[in-house]
């Protein structure tokens, strides 16, 4: 902790400062929000951080407040690469990128934040985040969030705002992968890629090429089949929407659901610049 300056009173000095920011990192990692609840995180894990470190207890949120926010996202920008350092040769780490409203944190309005954050389910940790300023900044506020964290070898994954020519620009230069859903705010590239998928002859070829896969369900009396196409001849669409070039494949899911004799189909498609791993999306 040498690189982070002590700004704490010598004469007023309980607890390392060391300590406390390694508690408070490990509870942002898990995602925990409130002061009240990275103390409580502590009190749990107790018994294992007292073989390393003193717990601290208020102490906390006064101590935090006097180190400057970029030194923990750079700390965390470092967990995260040291985390996923040739993790993707076997199986790559997906980042979801989504926004919430925080409850317990207001802006200057004393409306709940809006936050964007960069989350991995499969680690439970939140690797960073950024607040919305007012509507229509969503893009924005995503292309800031690629630019503070590592995507390199992750699969990002982020709702059909984040479909955007930037936004894959964007993961592609730091050398990541997209699987994004294409919805009406790309009208075009969505109806382009599912007059493609309606076609029953290319379906039939797909499923005789292995690109197809089925998963049938029944939960609460209800019967969910799930079927998930996917191909990587995209040179027809690049062709057609030459500000695509990234996209390297394109997919389709369809829901059927089945309940007392009514069926309903739910269809989403999708676009990604992986290769050769289609089973893996």
């Amino acid at each position: 902790m040498t690189q982070i300056e002590d700004k704490q009173q010598a004469s007023k000095i309980k607890h390392k400062l060391s300590d406390i920011v390694v508690i408070t990192l490990f509870a942002m990692l898990a995602n925990v929000e409130y002061w009240e609840e990275i103390e409580e995180f502590g009190k749990l894990y107790l018994k294992t951080l007292k073989r390393y470190l003193e717990l601290p207890h208020d102490t906390i949120q006064r101590v935090m407040a006097t180190i400057e926010p970029e030194v923990t996202e750079v700390l965390l920008t470092k967990w995260m690469e040291l985390k996923i350092s040739g993790e993707y040769k076997k199986i790559r780490k997906i980042l979801n990128i989504d926004g919430k409203f925080l409850n317990g944190m207001k802006n200057k309005n004393n409306s709940p934040l809006d936050i964007v954050s960069a989350y991995s389910k499969e680690d439970g940790i939140c690797y960073s985040q950024v607040a919305v300023e007012g509507k229509g900044n969503e893009i924005e506020v995503i292309l800031r969030l690629l630019d503070k964290i590592s995507v390199k070898e992750c699969i990002v994954t982020i709702d059909a705002i984040g479909t955007q020519k930037e936004i894959i620009k964007k993961i592609g230069k730091k050398k990541g992968y997209f699987c994004l859903q294409v919805k009406g705010n790309q009208k075009t590239l969505k109806e382009d890629i599912e007059d493609y998928f309606a076609d029953k002859g290319f379906r039939k070829k797909l499923k005789e090429e292995g690109m197809y896969s089925r998963k049938t369900e029944k939960q609460r009396g209800r019967l969910e089949t799930r079927e998930y196409y996917y191909t990587e001849e995209t040179e027809w669409l690049i062709k057609r929407n030459k500000e695509w070039k990234e996209v390297k494949g394109i997919g389709a899911s369809i829901l059927t659901t089945e309940e007392n004799g009514k069926k309903q189909e739910q269809k989403r498609y999708y676009i990604t610049n992986i290769e050769g791993e289609w089973k893996n999306l």
